[in-house]
């Protein structure tokens, strides 16, 4: 609620998030249990130091109201980055990127589970952004709220996103280095 449609000059719609109460929510079944890849393609309008800013978030009721993803900003250190963890109710593996984000240009932002390899990864313009790291989570969540542009690791939702988003995809498996480097070269003209 509150995410206004904008229209790009591409002709294409995105979502603008004002940094303050903007949200997008969906009630869902069952989460994403096993491997899988989200995609954002984002542009950010201000950065505050120390607070974490979410892209997409994902509830468990049954984890006292924490997250169980997180796909997010990191900021508090030199310049923010891509952020991501899990969360299983005991393990809680955290990866953060290596490339320092500015305000007003748009990024590819990729987040792959990969239950074969047992790794968590992000990718920046369809580029590595760190190196996996181990995928420590072992039971399979049941989630209740899946969020864009806030985190609900509270009963209130905090860590509210400010910038726009374009199209954001969720894959129920871990896509490979060449689908997204395919998916950025097919789409980026709409972000330019």
């Amino acid at each position: 609620s509150g995410a206004t449609w904008t229209q790009r000059t591409s002709g294409i719609w995105a979502l603008t998030y004002d940094d303050t109460d903007d949200k997008v929510t969906a009630t869902i079944a069952s989460g994403l249990s096993g491997s899988f890849t989200i995609i954002v393609w984002t542009t950010f309008t201000a950065f505050v130091d120390n607070e974490t800013k979410s892209i997409l978030s994902s509830h468990v009721a049954s984890y006292n109201n924490y997250w169980a993803i997180l796909f997010g900003l990191k900021s508090g250190v030199a310049t923010p980055r891509l952020c991501a963890n899990l969360y299983d109710g005991t393990n809680n593996p955290f990866i953060t990127g290596s490339t320092g984000l500015t305000t007003s240009t748009w990024y590819h932002c990729a987040l792959i589970r990969d239950t074969v390899a047992d790794t968590i990864a992000i990718f920046l313009n369809a580029v590595s952004d760190a190196t996996p790291v181990a995928d420590s989570t072992t039971s399979v969540p049941v989630y209740s709220v899946l969020a864009l542009g806030c985190n609900y690791r509270t009963v209130t939702p905090v860590d509210y996103f400010g910038g726009i988003m374009g199209e954001v995809l969720v894959y129920n498996r871990a896509l490979t280095v060449l689908e997204l480097q395919q998916h950025r070269l097919a789409t980026k003209w709409r972000y330019q």
